[in-house]
């Protein structure tokens, strides 16, 4: 941990202890787990007495404005709770998640550093890391499946109309549905103890074939690149359905396919 993250860290503790809407205050992340490197940042968080939540939230910028001069304090509740991921003119960057004392498990999962505990709420608190629930897996997994095939034929069409940038849209869109697939295949419920990249998770043949598909704006580059993102979606995709109890669409692979070939040959592309 850097000066000016030490810094900031005692700047929030102080806040925080002298605010008396909050109950709790502590530190999780790699700081607190030991993988930290340079380039990681702080993740702060607030337990906030229940009467005074709304308001706190309502706030939060006021208070965000103790610690320093934030450059980007936006709100963000993707994860199921409040949150502000922050950069501060200093360089110093994280997130800022909050809850109130009746709720405030989900917020984080791992171990932490407590940094205030005005009533002794945090005393032998273990937050669970998070898994996604048997329902979301199988939805994510869904989207994935099919989705992947609708994007693959826009992604032909694309390319056989010149559209360059249109196809390399349409590749990102192609590969984060792969990853979506490995995530699930390789789930980091198979780590124990601690989340970890998904590229440290999954076997080399797999990463090399997502790798693969990062190439220049040139028609032929971006046919291979679809192709392999195929072969890539092929290698994972029934362990994938299978893993959530749903079938692998043969009859979605076939039209599509066929249809994609029709189309990348129609266009002259190799």
């Amino acid at each position: 941990m850097d000066r000016a993250q030490t810094a900031l860290i005692e700047k929030f503790t102080a806040a925080c202890q002298a605010d008396n809407r909050v109950v709790a205050a502590f530190l999780g992340g790699s700081f607190v787990s030991g993988t930290a490197d340079e380039y990681s940042d702080l993740d702060l968080y607030l337990v906030i007495r229940e009467d005074d939540y709304q308001g706190f939230l309502n706030n939060r910028q006021e208070f965000m404005r103790q610690l320093g001069t934030p450059v980007f304090a936006e709100d963000f509740s993707d994860f199921g709770f409040d949150m502000v991921p922050f950069i501060y003119a200093d360089g110093v960057s994280g997130e800022l998640a909050m809850a109130p004392e009746s709720n405030f498990l989900h917020i984080h999962g791992g171990p932490y550093q407590v940094l205030v505990d005005k009533t002794g709420l945090l005393n032998g608190i273990v937050f669970p890391y998070f898994a996604p629930g048997d329902d979301a897996r199988r939805r994510e997994v869904q989207r994935a499946l099919v989705w992947f095939w609708r994007e693959l034929l826009y992604a032909a069409k694309s390319l056989s109309r010149g559209r360059l940038w249109s196809t390399a849209s349409a590749v990102e869109v192609l590969r984060r549905h792969v990853k979506t697939l490995l995530e699930h295949h390789y789930n980091r419920a198979a780590v124990p103890g601690a989340w970890t990249p998904l590229e440290a998770r999954i076997p080399s043949e797999d990463r090399i074939a997502v790798e693969s598909t990062y190439c220049r704006l040139e028609p032929a580059d971006l046919a291979r690149a679809l192709d392999a993102l195929i072969v890539a979606y092929r290698r994972v995709a029934p362990a994938a359905a299978d893993a959530v109890g749903l079938r692998y669409p043969d009859a979605l692979d076939r039209a599509v396919s066929s249809i994609v070939v029709e189309t990348i040959g129609k266009g002259g592309i190799t």
